[in-house]
């Protein structure tokens, strides 16, 4: 139980924070944890791991370095199972519960170093200040070749990102060689439809590469082959065009991008269709799951999500947490003991709503776990957190609902917009760091606690299109109207840096890459950039070469 008051009869009922983070607890944090990862910590690191788990934790350099605890903290000192007295038994565990235990010994020898930022390859826009001026960011734009005219994909022996075997005779091959020869090459120029989504897709198996995929308004799949290794042009990664194809991806009346979202194994999940269903397709472009869904009022019109778990909202207020091809997953939903991690208890809510295709025992299912309610009007932009393990979703009227996505609960309810003043909200991100939420509602963006309450707000010179946040939680990415893609601070969403991708259109849809390394836009051009920082190359070079021993050396090249 948590003591109410100290020994002297003070009160303890909340943190005395020190003066320099001006009575604001995130800030505190924020600045732990940017003490954590300076240079300084970096340098000495190795130094505290050799004290607690190498070889000055004991010995001779425990004994210099001051590091010696009581003989019954370490490991295997003593076997409280082999006392047999009881009163000794009871003083030894009495002896561990309060002088506690020191960590096992894993190293032998002293832990090298690590290495300072600069010599390696960091995550985009790591290095934006708290506050202050922003140093130079160094990122530059790569557009995506054009793959409208290459080889189509998505047909029964050509799963996504990788070709379909063609037997084809020498002589064939030859007749072909000569045409394409001597045959003059015609430009073909035609428009490319806007790219609602782009996904960088790794492979189900370590036999399959991963794919950059952008899907299109028109229902075309763009695909590329994405590999770590620079291409030997300037760009700090290899981005090989694989080929196109079609998949039934519907766009919104507005043009959003929020109806398609890639999942684990190349799954990808598309809601919106006329006739109100969410379909999941594998990475051969079929439709595996066809399902209606729990929107009985309407059709579901906004979708997210990440890995195994995909989440839905309907044009009735009804959110729906669905689980893609994970039979566990789905069972412990089911059986779980229906206790949370916020403590509730009760049985979990499910919805009874499972539906595969094909007649045979398939894996690829698509099963609804949870109903979240609440809303009052159609959803109009949803947010996932694996995480957090959490669910943000908006309406027309205004009101944000965050649900806890394992028990279904829904934990808050905010009012951010008010409908009377401001358009609704159409893009949400979430920040895992602070457990906050950005907001997006036409030219407003605005920073709200997931506990309730708004940091901060600001206005935006175009309508926003896109939000991407960085899983350091030390920068938000928005992409607007006219072109723009602005790099922000979380702390304050002051905008630090721009990059113009007005010759491509408006950013519809942003995606970090695993390692935050590189960001994809995509655009309504109908194009893909990619934003990386072009100092990191030979960095990214050399341990890509480390990690591709083995490998087809053909694969990187184009």
């Amino acid at each position: 139980r948590r003591q109410k008051s100290s020994q002297n009869g003070v009160r303890v009922d909340d943190v005395l924070l020190p003066a320099w983070c001006l009575n604001d607890p995130l800030q505190f944090i924020r600045v732990h944890r940017a003490a954590l990862e300076s240079d300084r910590v970096s340098d000495t690191l190795h130094l505290w791991i050799d004290l607690i788990f190498g070889d000055a934790q004991q010995g001779p350099k425990a004994v210099e370095r001051a590091n010696v605890f009581y003989h019954l903290t370490y490991e295997g000192a003593v076997n409280v199972e082999d006392i047999e007295d009881d009163e000794e038994r009871e003083a030894t565990d009495a002896q561990i519960a309060h002088f506690g235990q020191t960590p096992p010994r894993l190293f032998g020898s002293p832990h090298p170093r690590r290495k300072p930022a600069s010599e390696c390859a960091s995550p985009l826009f790591l290095d934006v200040p708290l506050h202050g001026e922003c140093p130079a960011v160094s990122c530059r734009a790569y557009v995506l070749d054009d793959v409208q005219n290459a080889q189509k994909l998505f047909g029964p022996d050509a799963p996504l990102g990788e070709k379909a075997t063609q037997k084809n005779t020498f002589v064939k091959d030859v007749a072909r060689f000569t045409k394409q020869l001597f045959t003059q090459k015609k430009k073909v120029s035609r428009d490319i439809s806007p790219a609602l989504c782009v996904a960088l897709c790794s492979g189900g198996t370590e036999e399959q590469q991963s794919v950059v995929c952008a899907f299109h308004a028109d229902r075309g799949v763009s695909v590329w082959r994405w590999s770590e290794v620079p291409d030997g042009r300037g760009a700090p990664f290899s981005a090989r065009p694989h080929g196109s194809g079609r998949l039934d991806v519907c766009a919104r009346g507005d043009g959003d991008g929020n109806t398609v979202t890639a999942l684990a194994d190349r799954r990808v999940l598309t809601v919106g269709h006329s006739d109100g269903r969410l379909r999941l397709h594998d990475g051969r472009g079929r439709i595996r799951a066809s399902i209606r869904g729990p929107h009985a009022g309407g059709s579901a019109v906004a979708c997210c999500g990440h890995g195994h778990i995909a989440v839905s909202g309907g044009s009735d207020g009804v959110v729906a947490v669905w689980v893609c091809d994970d039979a566990a997953l789905v069972d412990g939903l089911v059986h779980g003991d229906g206790v949370d991690d916020e403590g509730f208890e009760g049985d979990p809510v499910l919805a009874p709503s499972r539906s595969v295709i094909r007649e045979d025992d398939s894996d690829d299912v698509l099963v609804c776990s949870h109903l979240l309610l609440g809303h009052a009007s159609a959803i109009t932009a949803l947010a996932y957190s694996p995480v957090l393990d959490c669910c943000v979703s908006a309406d027309v009227d205004g009101y944000l609902l965050v649900h806890a996505c394992r028990s279904g609960r829904c934990l808050r309810s905010l009012r951010v917009v008010d409908r009377r003043e401001s358009p609704a909200v159409t893009k949400l991100a979430i920040l895992d760091v602070d457990a906050s939420v950005v907001v997006a509602a036409s030219t407003t963006l605005a920073l709200w606690s997931l506990n309730g309450g708004r940091r901060c707000v600001v206005t935006t010179p175009s309508p926003i299109t896109s939000l991407a946040t960085t899983r350091a939680g030390s920068a938000v990415v928005c992409g607007s109207l006219d072109g723009q893609l602005t790099v922000r601070r979380a702390v304050d969403l002051a905008a630090v840096h721009t990059i113009d991708l007005s010759t491509h259109g408006a950013p519809l849809s942003l995606a970090f890459g695993p390692d935050d390394r590189h960001l994809f836009a995509a655009t309504a051009g109908g194009r893909v950039v990619v934003c990386s920082d072009p100092r990191s190359r030979l960095l990214q070079l050399d341990a890509a070469l480390s990690n591709a021993v083995g490998l087809d050396t053909g694969l990187f090249a184009f």
